[in-house]
């Protein structure tokens, strides 16, 4: 029931008579008929494109992920330098770098929800870390693997498992049509393993909730667009003819030849002017209506609040004020493990169960970023202080050594076991 039909509801159910503050009934007739105007997100690509707000909230991230550094560690903890999905990672077909193969796959996972690995290799190895040869991202936007499972898992998990991963996925990928068993391919997934009941391959995206948002955004800065090439900055009120010594309004023909040499002329663009000469005598009134009476700017700044939101983006990331520097420092650093860290997490988690990485598993660092440095150099500081206190309450035999070892750990983290 839409708000019209429930407040004639309200009205005919509690005999309310609803008016307006000049007495008048309201007339809901015309509810229907608002002029609203939203984007299509049937191609979230295109959305991505042509948003700058999107564009640049993705970017960002797809450019913060691609800067982790892929390492396997063992149950110890110990780096395996040499196994063979790291170079696999580094140099993961012909056309990408790993940096941009993780940019891609970001915004693929970004805008779908979700995300294909292909990774090529002969046919029934494709699990077998060292037979694979390549690597491609594939989008779940034009997948389909119309199966039906029912409920077959909660009496049968194991054939229920056999029948996803042979059921064929169909994906439409640059020009040509698909078919690949589903366990053939590994399966990336922004929001959920399990976005909707028996719907693999079509999860639900964070663009799905912008919709209002990204049209306000394009509404808005096409409203400034429009005032940008046609202000109306200027309002001409004459008050004497070409003849300046006399005081008598423009006439009619004075008049048309002034604005039909200047209604196209002024504007904020390059080829426009902003300067009028005029040989009359005129009084200058400035038209020109200001964004913030139009409410544009906190349209604009809600909606990309919203929007950055829906990715956890802090704002400051984006701030431009040099008083704002440490700020922005904090915020990247909090995006990054909090958001960024999340997801290469998954994809990290989703290569170890493809690849059956149980010994040993695939990680992601990102210790060695600039936002990192001055969270190591606080942690250094602060273990330098409570080690020298430690040392000195240990020499006056106020604590014992487990003692110290246990208030170290404590307060900084670091074991000294």
């Amino acid at each position: 029931m839409g708000l019209k039909q429930f407040l004639h509801h309200i009205t005919r159910q509690k005999g309310l008579n609803i008016t307006n503050p000049n007495g008048q009934p309201y007339n809901f007739t015309g509810w229907n008929d608002l002029n609203t105007k939203w984007i299509d997100l049937e191609d979230k690509y295109q959305c991505y494109k042509t948003n700058p707000i999107l564009n640049a909230i993705i970017n960002k991230k797809a450019s913060l992920c691609s800067k982790g550094r892929f390492y396997v560690a063992d149950k110890q903890g110990n780096e395996m330098p040499n196994d063979p999905i790291l170079p696999l990672l580094e140099c993961p077909n012909f056309w990408q770098s790993k940096e941009a193969f993780i940019i891609q796959w970001v915004i693929i996972n970004s805008l779908d929800g979700g995300a294909f690995n292909y990774p090529v290799a002969p046919a029934g190895f494709e699990k077998q870390i060292n037979r694979v040869e390549a690597l491609i991202n594939i989008p779940m936007a034009n997948a389909d693997m119309p199966v039906n499972f029912g409920m077959q898992y909660l009496s049968d998990y194991s054939g229920y498992m056999d029948k996803v991963n042979s059921s064929k996925v169909k994906i439409e990928y640059q020009g040509n049509a698909l078919e690949i068993p589903y366990g053939a391919l590994i399966s990336f997934y922004d929001l959920s393993d399990r976005p909707q009941e028996c719907d693999f391959v079509n999860p639900i995206s964070r663009i799905d909730s912008l919709k209002m948002d990204l049209s306000n955004i394009n509404v808005s800065l096409e409203a400034m667009n429009v005032m940008a090439n046609k202000p109306g900055g200027v309002g001409i009120v004459g008050v004497g003819s070409k003849d300046s010594t006399q005081t008598v309004p423009l006439g009619d023909t004075e008049r048309a030849e002034m604005e039909s040499k200047y209604k196209n002329a002024y504007g904020l663009t390059q080829e426009k002017s902003s300067v009028i000469f005029s040989t009359a005598s005129l009084t200058y009134t400035s038209t020109m209506v200001k964004f913030a009476d139009l409410g544009l700017t906190e349209i604009n700044g809600t909606s990309i609040s919203n929007t950055l939101a829906v990715f956890n983006m802090p704002p400051e990331i984006f701030s431009k004020e040099q008083t704002a520097y440490e700020n922005k420092k904090i915020a990247e650093l909090s995006f990054i493990q909090d958001e960024v860290m999340r997801t290469m997490d998954g994809f990290c988690n989703s290569l170890n169960n493809f690849f059956g990485y149980e010994d040993k598993k695939l990680r992601v660092s990102f210790d060695h970023l600039p936002a990192f440095t001055g969270k190591r150099r606080e942690t250094a500081e602060t273990l330098k202080i409570v080690t020298d206190t430690t040392i000195s309450a240990l020499d006056k035999g106020i604590i014992d050594v487990n003692k110290a070892k246990e208030t170290i750990k404590q307060l900084t983290g670091v074991n000294y076991e």
